[in-house]
Formats: structure tokens, C-alpha cells, sequence
């Protein structure tokens, strides 16, 4: 959906990352890469905290009140680079429609980064 508004130069490549523990969620990170490279991915044992980071950085949102993601939020962290999305780990949250939302929502948070960066 995404790259060919990046093209020709940079495409999304994604990984899926599940909660740590016995946690019921599952994240997945788009980052944005130079056409034809291959992005760096997180390690499995460290990346939950890298998550934790991200959405800390994107939401401005201090690092110690993210110790636990609640399973009935959904999350939607937009970066520079990165997109984050983060939900509970269910069919139903993962459909077509709901990527749609999840795409539109993206959009709008985009936007607003976009504009408070000219301010």
C-alpha cells in the first residue's frame, strides 16, 4: 500500500514481534529502507524492549509508565522511519478492514507529526 508512494527510491520492509512473556499482544514494525536494501531488524531477545523504546520516543510518553501494554489498547507510533502498530493478539484485530483503519490512522498521525515539526 505504502511503497509506491516511496518509489523509486525507498520501500517498507516489516516484522512481526510478539510480547514478552506470556503476553497476548503482537507488534509490527515498518521501516522505511533505500529501494533494494535490506532493513536491520531487532534481535528476538532484545526486541520488546526496543518496542518499549520506540512508543516511549513516539508518543512522548516516559519510559517507566510503558512497563506493561495493556491488552485491550491498541497502539499506533509513527517515526520518522518506523511505523509501530501494537495489538492484542487476535484474528479479529488483524483483518483487512482493520489494516485500513490502522492505515488511515497512520495517515493522520503522519500529518500531525509533520505539522508540528514546521511549528
Amino acid at each position: 500500500m505504502w511503497n509506491p508512494d516511496l518509489l523509486p527510491d525507498a520501500e517498507f520492509g516489516w516484522q512481526t514481534m510478539r510480547g514478552s512473556g506470556d503476553s497476548p499482544v503482537l507488534a509490527v514494525l515498518f521501516k522505511m529502507v533505500a529501494l533494494g536494501e535490506r532493513p536491520e531488524w531487532e534481535e528476538d531477545g532484545e526486541n520488546w524492549q526496543a518496542v518499549l523504546d520506540r512508543i516511549a520516543e513516539s508518543a512522548r510518553v516516559h519510559g517507566d509508565r510503558l512497563g506493561k501494554i495493556y491488552t485491550d489498547t491498541f497502539i499506533r507510533a509513527v517515526g520518522e522511519y518506523e511505523i509501530l502498530i501494537i495489538k492484542r493478539n487476535e484474528q479479529r484485530h488483524w483483518t483487512r478492514s482493520s489494516a485500513l483503519e490502522d492505515a488511515d490512522t497512520t495517515i493522520l498521525r503522519a500529518m500531525i507529526r509533520q505539522e508540528e515539526q514546521v511549528r
